[in-house]
């Protein structure tokens, strides 16, 4: 199974990926799950840490509004 990991620092983003992710793979029938929301790193890390053999798809501070970011 693949564990699905969001991290965000805007909580509310973080809820309606998840509830959106979780609905999408419901629907689809997927062999996956969202595994970790979170916007803490450490508890990213603590986590894989606790099961490194599984496999992981990550979404790192999801930009959705279409705006662009200038660095």
């Amino acid at each position: 199974m693949l564990k699905i990991i969001l991290i965000d620092d805007d909580t509310t983003l973080l809820r309606n990926l998840q509830i959106n992710t979780e609905n999408f793979l419901n629907f689809e029938k997927l062999d996956a799950c969202v595994a970790l929301v979170t916007s803490k790193s450490d508890k990213v890390i603590e986590y894989i840490s606790s099961y490194p053999n599984d496999n992981y798809l990550f979404f790192i501070d999801i930009n959705i509004s279409g705006n662009k970011q200038r660095v």
